[in-house]
């Protein structure tokens, strides 16, 4: 059974295949690149959305410290794990706070819906994006 914290950070069973799918519809092969800062049991679902020689960035653990996954969906498939570290804790408090207050403003260049990724992407290559790039469900 799902419980409140699982719900709220998207951490059940079937949010995992949900996420597959939609991305395998819209990238057969694999994506190039997933930034994972769910943690725990999306670590290995986020390697099985690569495509061959595509890169995992692991920046966070939102549902969890700890995961496991099968060797295999890494060297079979000539993949990279990357781990990043943005800042501690009290950066990123601060960081909020300058948010809050709205000293620090994040420029929203385009927003896009999940099913235009391609429309997306191909803004993001023209190299005439300028801010943040969304992608809403």
């Amino acid at each position: 059974m799902v419980g409140d914290r699982e719900r709220l950070v998207g951490d059940d069973e079937h949010a995992r295949k949900q996420i597959q799918q939609d991305v395998r519809k819209i990238a057969p092969d694999g994506v190039d690149v997933v930034f994972d800062h769910m943690g725990g049991s999306y670590f290995e679902l986020c390697l099985k959305m690569l495509r061959r020689g595509g890169t995992l960035v692991s920046c966070g653990s939102t549902t969890d410290y700890h995961t496991s996954f099968n060797a295999p969906h890494v060297f079979y498939f000539a993949r990279h794990v990357h781990g990043a570290l943005l800042g501690s804790k009290q950066h990123l408090e601060a960081l909020i706070r300058q948010v809050e207050a709205y000293k620090i403003r994040p420029h929203l260049g385009a927003v896009f819906n999940l099913k235009d990724l391609p429309a997306g992407q191909k803004l993001l290559e023209s190299g005439q994006a300028v801010g943040k790039i969304v992608f809403i469900p």
